[in-house]
């Protein structure tokens, strides 16, 4: 089911990773809703391009990750947690640090005690930093 809330920000444009879908051989899934040309809906997990090999970020339950990191010829280990330093990260988020090495605004996430700290995330040197 997807809720007032869920539908209202497809409605508006925003991508919002939905969890719970079950494949027909009963793995748990995740996706974004996306409309096709015609108007109709239908279920996409693929967000952008990998900046490190070119294949495609896909959402997953914990994390978004390369489609390559099962293809022997290209072995691609990019991955972003979902829930990163007790921030969710976005797929807003996710899209910016693929296509421009950063995310625009200033982040809040927390430290192990609870205490909360502010960094932009960036990709540097084929990695997820903090800064």
């Amino acid at each position: 089911m997807i809720t007032e809330q869920e539908a209202e920000n497809f409605l508006a444009g925003r991508k919002q990773v939905l969890d719970g879908f079950v494949s027909k051989a009963g793995k748990p899934f995740s996706s974004l809703l996306a409309l096709k040309e015609d108007g109709s809906v239908f279920l996409n997990s693929t967000l952008c391009k990998c900046p490190v090999c070119g294949g495609e970020i896909r959402v997953s339950p914990k994390a978004y990750n390369c489609s390559n990191y099962s293809n022997e010829d290209v072995k691609c280990q990019f991955s972003i947690w979902r829930n990163l330093d007790g921030h969710i990260v976005t797929p807003e988020d996710v899209i910016q640090l693929c296509e421009n090495g950063q995310v625009d605004e200033v982040l809040r996430f927390y430290r192990e005690n609870g205490r909360p700290f502010d960094k932009q995330m960036k990709f540097q040197d084929g990695k997820i930093v903090l800064v």
